[in-house]
């Protein structure tokens, strides 16, 4: 309809601004031939031999002036007559489109009258389901159903109500009875085969929980027996080393109502454990472990001495041993040591500055601070500590220069 009425329109202006001005100006043409031709005609002082030219010359144009009024004369009925057609076809759309509101009115008063109908509906249902969940509740309150309920599915409402009746004053001589004894019952058997197949499920889970509780003492008792034989087998090489003449042992101190464990047992067995020393774990439980103790003896078949019995430099001689059976289960990428053979004898600094240089040469840095020549001369590289001006520096020095420092040195 708009895009009609726009045409109709623009096309009234065009008529407006360019036809009907040019039609005024072709009367305006016309007219003023005419005068003009009459005037000449009535000039008696034209020559004679110009008149029919001028005359014939006007009345072409006059000819040409009048064809231009009829092409424009056409051409404004076209467009009037289209206007026409568009006008009829503006009317139309606009007696459509009246149409169209009164049936959006007519559908608007269709809807508000189905809304109030399901409004009516859903409050009928509301009313419905009330009734029906009060019918649930009062069949609830009457207890299970028999089992013969079905033959009175055909029975009158008035005959069902009698016998309730009747059924109620016999019943009022048990009121003393629990009416809901069967749903309590039936409920309590439901609770007790949850809480059975729950404790059931726990009943589970907890041996799964002690056989993973079992399983990983088993493996930390092996991984400590692993450990301790390691340990054990390299003290024994190591204090031998340091006194060929003597031999020592580890030994695996347990609880009070346990034996002693030592190293007699061959590691191998450590190593891969039998399924049969596995079940033997197994059965014993883990075991409960209270400390190591070192059992050493410094002469060849002497009596073995334990390390509270021995004396400073045998302690230090076992404390060395037992860090260096450490350090090649388990080597570190260097040692720092402080004067470790200030209770050492010359021999045993001699085997222990041997040992120091032999494990060195297998990638491990040991640093140490020393006042005796065995050390020295088993080192690679030489530091002197030199104090001056009440300051203390540090300072590489040659080998010679560090005899010589140790050798002028007071014995400590």
């Amino acid at each position: 309809r708009s895009r009609l009425e726009t045409r109709v329109n623009f096309l009234r202006n065009d008529i407006d601004r360019n036809y009907e001005k040019k039609i005024a100006e072709l009367r305006n043409i016309v007219d003023s031939t005419e005068d003009e031709l009459a005037m000449y005609l009535q000039s008696s002082m034209v020559a004679t031999g110009d008149v029919p030219v001028s005359v014939e010359a006007k009345a072409d144009a006059l000819v040409a002036a009048e064809v231009s009024l009829e092409a424009a004369n056409a051409s404004f009925e076209r467009y009037v007559s289209k206007i026409a057609d568009l006008e009829e076809a503006v009317r139309k759309h606009r007696k459509k489109q009246d149409d169209l509101k009164g049936n959006e009115e007519r559908l608007h008063l269709d809807l508000e009258k189905e809304k109030n109908r399901l409004e009516l509906l859903f409050n009928k249902r509301s009313v419905l389901l009330q009734k029906k969940a009060d019918a649930e509740r009062k069949i609830r309150d009457l207890g299970s159903l028999p089992s013969n309920f079905e033959k009175y599915r055909s029975t009158h409402l008035a005959t069902l109500m009698k016998k309730l009746d009747k059924t109620k004053e016999s019943l009022k001589k048990y009121s003393h009875v629990n009416k809901k004894a069967l749903d309590q019952y039936t409920t309590f058997c439901e609770q007790r085969d949850s809480l059975l197949k729950r404790k059931a499920e726990l009943d589970a889970g907890a041996h799964s929980i002690d056989d993973l509780i079992l399983s990983l003492d088993q493996r930390k008792d092996e991984d400590i027996m692993r450990t301790f034989k390691g340990v054990s087998k390299n003290f024994s090489e190591v204090f031998t080393e340091l006194v060929p003449t003597g031999k020592a042992s580890l030994v695996m101190l347990k609880s009070s109502d346990e034996e002693e464990l030592s190293d007699d047992e061959p590691v191998e067995d450590e190593v891969a454990p039998a399924s049969g020393k596995r079940k033997r774990l197994a059965q014993m439980g883990p075991i409960q472990y209270t400390g190591v103790a070192m059992k050493v003896s410094f002469t060849r078949g002497g009596e073995s001495y334990l390390l509270q019995q021995l004396s400073g430099g045998q302690k230090s001689i076992v404390a060395l041993a037992l860090i260096f059976a450490i350090q090649r289960l388990d080597p570190a990428p260097f040692y720092l040591f402080d004067e470790i053979d200030a209770n050492l004898d010359a021999t045993h600094r001699l085997a222990v500055a041997n040992l120091i240089q032999k494990q060195a040469a297998q990638g491990t840095q040991f640093i140490t601070t020393t006042f005796r020549p065995e050390f020295v001369n088993a080192g690679d590289q030489w530091f002197g500590v030199i104090h001056r001006n009440k300051v203390s520096s540090l300072e590489e020095v040659s080998k010679e220069d560090a005899l010589s420092f140790i050798n002028d040195e007071p014995a400590r």
